[in-house]
């Protein structure tokens, strides 16, 4: 897996293309989002993003399971929205294909409240105490 940022990927001289930018007077592409498309959803603070695979059974990963449930389900991997997470860099977990617009709804946060015995998808916003979202996560190594 490549990090959001800072890759160490060597794109090579593009200084023709800021200068034919900079001759065209372009906007950034932050100017685009803020004002041509400002519904879209953005997910600045994401620094993982993927399926999170069990290294204890191979093949199972962690899956939204049913919806109305809200409780996080290990099931066969297949790579499709249910089972992709997304790691912030304040350490919360979300479970759910990324919604493109603020008119779509979004991804769950894995929430361990106490009250139930396993992790609970639940609206990130609506959990008070930042202690039951909060994750440590370390590349190849346990949640």
């Amino acid at each position: 897996n490549l990090p959001l940022e800072n890759p160490g990927i060597d794109i090579g001289d593009v200084s023709e293309r800021k200068a034919l930018r900079k001759s065209l007077k372009c906007k950034n592409f932050q100017w685009y989002l803020d004002h041509v498309y400002p519904e879209m959803r953005r997910y600045n603070n994401t620094v993982a993003y993927g399926e999170l695979r069990n290294n204890k059974a191979k093949d199972v990963c962690l899956d939204q399971g049913p919806q109305e449930n809200h409780t996080a389900i290990l099931y066969p991997c297949h790579g499709w929205g249910p089972q992709l997470a997304r790691y912030t860099k304040e350490g919360f977990l979300h479970l759910g294909a990324l919604g493109t617009t603020t008119l779509l709804p979004d991804t769950r946060c894995l929430v361990d409240n106490v009250k139930s015995r396993f992790p609970q998808l639940l609206d990130c916003e609506k959990v008070k105490s930042s202690l039951h979202k909060r994750w440590n996560f370390i590349q190849n190594g346990a949640i």
